[in-house]
């Protein structure tokens, strides 16, 4: 089919729940890429019970890992990665 370019498995989203305030992504450092925080904005369930925290970020550059953009321009994504913590409201 022309223009088409990969199929990219993905988990099978059945609910999505809007985030509290406060909670947050840790990333630890990737390779060259710094270390970084990002507030959750929502929660993704998938088709397994597994639950994924959903963040703004950029498209990566560099070959780099989706990321919070400086500018502020975003795309809300499931955050996959499971080398990251899940940071809880300050209590």
């Amino acid at each position: 089919m022309p223009g088409f370019k990969e199929l990219v498995p993905y988990h099978r989203v059945v609910s999505v729940l809007p985030a509290a305030p406060g909670w947050k992504v840790q990333a630890d450092q990737f390779g060259p890429f710094a270390p970084y925080t990002a507030p959750i904005a929502a929660w993704v369930m998938d088709g397994e019970g597994i639950f994924w925290p959903v963040i703004g970020v950029s498209e990566p550059k560099d070959g780099g890992p989706h990321r919070p953009s400086p500018d502020g321009e975003y795309t809300v994504r499931p955050h996959l990665s499971s080398g990251n913590k899940i940071i809880a409201p300050d209590a």
